[in-house]
């Protein structure tokens, strides 16, 4: 399959931007549920000391992250692999991060499916909403890795499927936690 540079330029000329969302708010009453979509709570002790500051005692903590398998089709193109060595997946980061700040698990679950792209424009598209969110520069339209991934990727009828991983953990906020040599954030 052969790329069109100049559909590819006007893909990437679009504007792809990272909102930042509001600043915090302060609440009077305790939340009954803190939910994180692909957000700050998850992967270290900070985010969730965060995000416990607002729940009440018992309440339920849920948090989705992008889990280690996740676009590993473009990682092997693009770079920015997941190390080979890297010694804890991400679902057992966010249970530790979680524990160690007080949340008793009561979820843990890699999901791991395929996303499909009816064309490399479309994939292209979406995946440079990532780079843009993860602060990645944008390829050029003549950069041959678009090529290569094309050629790599593409089914017979020029679409697209990549992994889509994410990782799942939810607990609920303990009482009395047990106390880990752990820095408290928010003390």
């Amino acid at each position: 399959m052969t790329l069109d540079r100049a559909h590819l330029a006007e893909v990437l000329s679009e504007s792809y931007s990272y909102y930042e969302g509001p600043p915090p708010v302060s609440w009077p009453e305790p939340f009954d549920l803190v939910f994180s979509e692909r957000g700050p709570i998850g992967y270290q002790t900070r985010g969730v000391q965060a995000a416990l500051r607002v729940l009440r005692p018992g309440g339920l903590i849920f948090s989705e992250v992008i889990g280690d398998l996740h676009h590993q089709e473009v990682r092997e193109v693009f770079g920015d692999a997941a190390p080979l060595n890297q010694t804890i997946r991400t679902l057992d980061q966010v249970k530790v991060a979680m524990e160690r700040s007080g949340v008793g698990i009561r979820v843990a679950a890699d999901i791991v499916s395929k996303r499909y792209y009816p064309d490399v424009y479309e994939w292209l598209k979406f995946q440079c909403g990532i780079w843009a969110w993860t602060g990645q520069p944008l390829p050029l339209p003549e950069d041959p890795r678009l090529e290569l991934f094309t050629r790599r990727h593409s089914d017979a009828a020029g679409g697209i499927e990549v992994t889509h991983h994410v990782v799942w953990v939810g607990g609920v906020k303990l009482e009395d936690p047990p106390r880990y040599a752990e820095h408290e954030h928010f003390a």
